[in-house]
C-alpha cells in the first residue's frame, strides 16, 4: 500500500489520461503496444479495457526478456514481461504479419520445381486434416491416381476433392509412400502466385530477443557513458512496428515516451530497410511510402544517437538534415 492509502494510484492516474489520448489519436485501424511489467501488468489491462474496449484487446505478448539470472531471487526467477496490444477498432484491423524468418527459410524450404522462378522453393505439407478441424463430409472421399490406385484419408483432407485434383495435375501436390501407406502431401511455397513472399504471424512469446541486446544498441554509439539504465533492445520495437507497418508502410508511429529513442532508431531502421532490402518481395507488396519522416525535439538523445547510426550519418544517401525555425529537427527520406 502506498503512502496515500491506495494501491496503484499514482501510476494509474498518470497513465490514464495518457491512454485516453493515444485512443484519439490512433485511426480506425490504428493498433496500440504498450510494455508492462508484473507490478502493473493486470492494473492497465483492466484500464486499457476500460479505455480500448475489451472486445478490442488483441493479444498480450510475453518477452522474454533475460536468459539468465536468479542468484539475488528469493522464489521465482522472473524474466519476463508483457506488451499489451489493443486495436482502435478490432473490427477494422487487418490481418497482419513478420517478414519470414530466413533461418527457416533456409531450414524447411528446400524443394525446388518449374515453379521455382515464380514461386521460390517449397516445403510438403500433409494434405490430411488434423483432429483439431470439425468433421466435414465433404472432405471425407477417395483420390484416385493415374495408376489407378485409390488413396484414403484416415480421417479427411484439408480440401475439396476439385483442389486436390487440381493441384495433383498442376504438380503442386505430391504422392508420398511410406511403406504399405500411401497419403498426400501438398507444396507450401514460399512465394504465392504472384510471386510475393509469405510473411508469418508473429508468436505470442517472443523469443531470442533480451534486455542485454539494449544495453549492447547502446554501448555501441556511446562505449564510455551508461546513458540509460535497461533500455529496450531495438529489435523488440522494430518487430512490433514491422507488424504495424506490415499492411501500411505510410503509418504513424508515435511514441509517448521516448526514452533513449529505441522506438526512433526502430522506426529508422524500418525505412532503412525499405530503402536497401526493397529486393524483399515481403516488402515489395505493399505500397511503399512516399517519405518517411521523423520530428525530434530539441535536447533529446536521439539526435546524437542518429547520427552516430550507420543508417543517419552513413545510411540511405537521400537521408536529408533539416532544421527548422520551431526547434524541431525533421529528417526526411524520399522514395
Amino acid at each position: 500500500m502506498t503512502a496515500n492509502g491506495r494501491f496503484h494510484s499514482g501510476w494509474l492516474t498518470m497513465i490514464f489520461p495518457r491512454l485516453r489520448l493515444a485512443r484519439k489519436l490512433l485511426s480506425q485501424d490504428g493498433m496500440i503496444f504498450i510494455s508492462i511489467d508484473d507490478n502493473e501488468q493486470a492494473s492497465l489491462r483492466a484500464l486499457c479495457d476500460e479505455v480500448f474496449g475489451r472486445e478490442n484487446f488483441v493479444e498480450c505478448f510475453i518477452w522474454k526478456k533475460s536468459y539468465g539470472g536468479g542468484p539475488k531471487e528469493k522464489y521465482a526467477v522472473t524474466q519476463h514481461e508483457y506488451v499489451l496490444m489493443y486495436a482502435r477498432s478490432l473490427q477494422d484491423l487487418a490481418p497482419f504479419s513478420l517478414p519470414y524468418d530466413p533461418r527457416k527459410v533456409e531450414r524447411y524450404y528446400k524443394g525446388q520445381d518449374e515453379h521455382f522462378n515464380l514461386r521460390g522453393p517449397y516445403r510438403l505439407k500433409p494434405l490430411e486434416a488434423t483432429k483439431s478441424m470439425d468433421a466435414r463430409p465433404n472432405l471425407v472421399y477417395d483420390v484416385a491416381l493415374e495408376n489407378g490406385e485409390l488413396v484414403k484419408p484416415q480421417r479427411q483432407w484439408l480440401w475439396s476433392k476439385d483442389r486436390v485434383l487440381e493441384a495433383l495435375k498442376n504438380n503442386h501436390a505430391v504422392v508420398v509412400r511410406n511403406g504399405e501407406k500411401t497419403t498426400l502431401n501438398y507444396k507450401q511455397y514460399l512465394k504465392d502466385e504472384d510471386g510475393v513472399e509469405r510473411g508469418e504471424k508473429p508468436f505470442s512469446v517472443i523469443d531470442g530477443i533480451y534486455t542485454q541486446h539494449g544495453t549492447d544498441d547502446l554501448s555501441r554509439l556511446f562505449p564510455t557513458a551508461v546513458v540509460v539504465q535497461f533500455p529496450k533492445p531495438v529489435a523488440l520495437v522494430r518487430q512490433l512496428i514491422q507488424i504495424a507497418i506490415s499492411n501500411d508502410p505510410a503509418a504513424i508511429v508515435l511514441d509517448f515516451f521516448a526514452g533513449s529513442a529505441t522506438t526512433a532508431e526502430a522506426f529508422l531502421l524500418c525505412l532503412w530497410l525499405f530503402e536497401i532490402k526493397s529486393s524483399s518481395s515481403w516488402f515489395r507488396r505493399r505500397s511503399r511510402p512516399q517519405k518517411g519522416r521523423l520530428h525530434v525535439e530539441p535536447g533529446s538523445i536521439l539526435l546524437p544517437k542518429f547520427l552516430k547510426s550507420e543508417y543517419g550519418a552513413r545510411g540511405p544517401r537521400s537521408w536529408k538534415q533539416m532544421p527548422r525555425k520551431t526547434g524541431i529537427w525533421t529528417w526526411a527520406s524520399a522514395y
